[in-house]
């Protein structure tokens, strides 16, 4: 069986309701107050540890090489 094939929003009425539906969403969906800082600290911790694993990396790449 094949895919279903997708919808596209050619008419001008399914793109107004897409828009109503994605706008009433926005008062229904609302982001924690820690968000911003928890994602903040998810960045910086996956940073560190892609750092250390280059670093690490390295490191035996040089050790290999000698």
């Amino acid at each position: 069986m094949g895919k279903a094939p997708k919808k596209r929003f050619s008419d001008s009425d399914d793109l107004k309701d897409l828009e109503r539906l994605v706008r009433s969403a926005g008062t229904y969906v609302v982001a924690t107050e820690d968000l911003r800082p928890r994602v903040i600290e998810a960045a910086r911790d996956r940073i560190l540890n892609r750092r250390i694993n280059r670093c690490f990396l390295g490191g035996f790449a040089s050790c290999l090489v000698l």
